[in-house]
């Protein structure tokens, strides 16, 4: 797996969440399309992820580690 990539997908957080491809969508205020689009992709941005995760009711937590120090960092 590339550093860059998702472990869970965003497909994966959705059905966490309960919510289907139309649920989300409307919670997101966007196309169903996009929701899809979005079940699919291992690369999404942060904001992205959190406007997504957010929409479902979630928040978005980001930990970087050097080797046993977590810091956690903020997102705006």
């Amino acid at each position: 797996m590339a550093a860059n990539q998702l472990v869970v997908t965003m497909r994966e957080v959705r059905a966490f969440a309960g919510r289907s491809h139309v649920a989300a969508a409307d919670a997101m205020g966007g196309a169903e399309g996009e929701v899809s689009r979005l079940d699919g992709r291992t690369d999404p941005k942060v904001a992205t992820i959190q406007r997504h995760v957010k929409a479902l009711g979630g928040e978005v937590e980001v930990v970087a580690r050097h080797g046993d120090r977590p810091m956690r960092l903020h997102i705006a």
